[in-house]
C-alpha cells in the first residue's frame, strides 16, 4: 500500500474550509462552506474516520475486522457530492459519477487526470460492484477482497487529491490542477486480517449507531456509512432475486419494476401499496447514491438541509433497513 497514504491528511483538507474566513479579506459565498454544506463535513468526517480505523487493523494497531463495503460505499457518495457541490448548476440530476468526472476534467473543467479514460472506468466499475450491491451480501472471495481493499484506499487518495484541487480561501478551482489516481497492487489474502461481510458490516454499523444517546458527542457516528451501506445492500437483494443476471448498466428501478410489479412478483414490499412502496424505496436511495439532499428536504417539507438531517434522515434509514431485513428473509430460503 502506498506510504503517503493519510486519513488526517485529508481532514486537515477539509478543516482548510472550516477556517477559510480566517484567511481571506474579501467576503465570497464560499467562505462559509461548512455552514452551506453540513453533510458534506459529516461526510468527510465518517470517512476519515473509516479510513482510519481500517488502516489500523491493516497495519495491526488495532484488533477487528475491515469495514471495508460500508468504506466503499461511502467513497462513492462522498466523490460525487463533493463533485456536485463545485460543479454547482452544471451538475445535471441526471448525470452519474462518470458524467461528472468528464465534466471536471474536460475542455471546461479546473482538472486533469492523466489516463482519465482508464481512471474512469475503473472509478466506474468500482461503483456499480458496490452501490449495485453486486459483492455479495453475507460473503465474498479473497481474491476479490484483496483487490477491492487496496483500491479503496487508492480511492481515498483520489478523493483527497480532489479535494486539494479546490482553493478554500475563494471556493474556486486551481485551474489546471493535476490529480492522480495511483493504482495500488492487489494485496496478498491474509488469515490475520477479516473482512467483513456486508451484511455483518451493515449490522454492526447500526448497532453501534444505535448506542449513541442524544445527549453523547457524535464524533464517532457513522450514520451516513450505515444508510449508503444499506442502499446498496438492498439493491443487492432485488438483483439477487432475479432469475437471469440482470444488465450491469441497468438502473435501481429497472430492476426494482421487474423484481416488485411484475405478475406474479418475486419479492413483495411491506407496502400496502407496491407502487408508492417502489417510489418511497427510490427516493431514499437516490438521496443517498447522488447526495441530492436538497430535494430530499423539499420533498419532506422541511426548511433546508440542516433541518432534513435533524429531524428526518435517521428515520429514513430506520426505515430503509426494515425493508431490507423484509426483502432478505423473502430471498434467503431460495
Amino acid at each position: 500500500m502506498r506510504g503517503t497514504f493519510s486519513p488526517q491528511g485529508f481532514w486537515n483538507r477539509l478543516e482548510g474550509f472550516r477556517n477559510a474566513a480566517c484567511v481571506s479579506r474579501t467576503p465570497t459565498p464560499f467562505m462559509s462552506f461548512k455552514d452551506q454544506h453540513p453533510e458534506f463535513q459529516h461526510l468527510a468526517r465518517e470517512l476519515t474516520l473509516l479510513a482510519a480505523y481500517n488502516r489500523a487493523v491493516l497495519d495491526g494497531r488495532r484488533d477487528g475486522s475491515l469495514r471495508l463495503h460500508s468504506f466503499l460505499a461511502l467513497s462513492f457518495v462522498a466523490l460525487e457530492r463533493f463533485l456536485r457541490i463545485v460543479l454547482g448548476v452544471r451538475a445535471g440530476a441526471k448525470a452519474t459519477l462518470p458524467n461528472l468526472l468528464q465534466q471536471v476534467s474536460g475542455r471546461n473543467g479546473w482538472i486533469e487526470i492523466p489516463d482519465r479514460d482508464r481512471v474512469i472506468h475503473l472509478i466506474n466499475e468500482g461503483r456499480r460492484a458496490t452501490m449495485h450491491g453486486n459483492l455479495g451480501l453475507l460473503n465474498e472471495s479473497e481474491h476479490v477482497l484483496s483487490e477491492l481493499l487496496a483500491f479503496s484506499f487508492d480511492l481515498f487518495g483520489f478523493i483527497d487529491g480532489l479535494v486539494a484541487t479546490v482553493d478554500p480561501r475563494d471556493g474556486n478551482p486551481k485551474a489546471g490542477a493535476n490529480v492522480l489516481f495511483v493504482a495500488s497492487a492487489p494485496l496478498e489474502p491474509s488469515v490475520a486480517v477479516r473482512v467483513l461481510t456486508p451484511d455483518v458490516d451493515l449490522r454492526l454499523l447500526r448497532a453501534s449507531n444505535k448506542a449513541f444517546a442524544p445527549d453523547d458527542s457524535q464524533d464517532e457516528l457513522l450514520l451516513l456509512a450505515e444508510g449508503c451501506l444499506c442502499a446498496a445492500l438492498l439493491e443487492g437483494v432485488c438483483r439477487k432475486a432475479l432469475v437471469t443476471e440482470p444488465d450491469p448498466t441497468s438502473g435501481f428501478r429497472g430492476v426494482l419494476d421487474v423484481v416488485v410489479l411484475f405478475d406474479p412478483p418475486l419479492l413483495r414490499l411491506p407496502f400496502d401499496d407496491q407502487v408508492d412502496g417502489v417510489a418511497r424505496i427510490l427516493a431514499v436511495k437516490n438521496t443517498l447514491a447522488h447526495g441530492s439532499y436538497e430535494r430530499a428536504a423539499v420533498g419532506a417539507g422541511v426548511s433546508g438541509v440542516a433541518e432534513y438531517f435533524k429531524t428526518q434522515f435517521a428515520g429514513e434509514i430506520e426505515r430503509l433497513f426494515n425493508i431490507y431485513e423484509y426483502l432478505l428473509a423473502q430471498l434467503r430460503p431460495t
